[in-house]
């Protein structure tokens, strides 16, 4: 195997690993291929949301895994309505057929279209404002003095910078840049 060029073990971040090419590359610099993918995943969320529109529909996540040959994608979509397997099945065929049309992947990949489920954290003010009265558990970035505790509570308002949630030692505003990771707490 060739080394992609002269370097020496103390110049990299981490340490190595090989491309797709089977070259020794320093992971501490992005690849031809990282390039690639960022470029992919920006053509496939512009298509997206130009599918979605400004409905009631909107794009939560994406994802783009694999390699050349064989990509999974896979996106993320809430609603701000009552939301049916009928809508993400019209969202994947319009896609798909996008996707083909452009030619974003060379060879097969795999496209996976739903909802993001209970288990992945909410991002968007609009995914907070479809929880509004459910239970969650907000994890804090830490302060300038240190960790902070995670707060539980009732999510109670959405508001443009951040949310109020009450929990039992009363309301608590958390601006949204503080938080690090937002989830539905299930009741069981």
């Amino acid at each position: 195997m060739e080394p992609a060029g002269p370097v020496a073990p103390s110049e990299c971040g981490v340490g190595f690993f090989y491309n797709d090419r089977f070259q020794m590359v320093d992971d501490a610099t992005p690849t031809a291929h990282e390039d690639r993918m960022r470029e992919r995943e920006g053509r496939v969320r512009k298509m997206v949301e130009a599918i979605i529109g400004e409905g009631p529909l909107y794009l939560v996540d994406l994802e783009i895994k694999g390699r050349s040959g064989a990509y999974i994608v896979t996106v993320f979509v809430e609603s701000d309505e009552a939301l049916d397997a009928s809508q993400l099945a019209r969202l994947s065929r319009e896609l798909g057929f996008a996707l083909e049309t452009e030619e974003v992947f060379d060879g097969k990949y795999s496209l996976n279209v739903s909802t993001p489920g209970i288990e992945r954290p909410l991002g968007s003010p609009r995914q907070y404002r479809k929880n509004i009265g459910r239970t969650l558990r907000v994890t804090l970035a830490a302060s300038e003095e240190g960790p902070r505790p995670p707060v539980e509570g009732t999510l109670a308002e959405v508001r443009e910078h951040g949310i109020r949630v009450e929990t039992h030692k009363g309301a608590q505003d958390l601006p949204f840049e503080d938080i690090e990771k937002a989830q539905v707490k299930l009741p069981w």
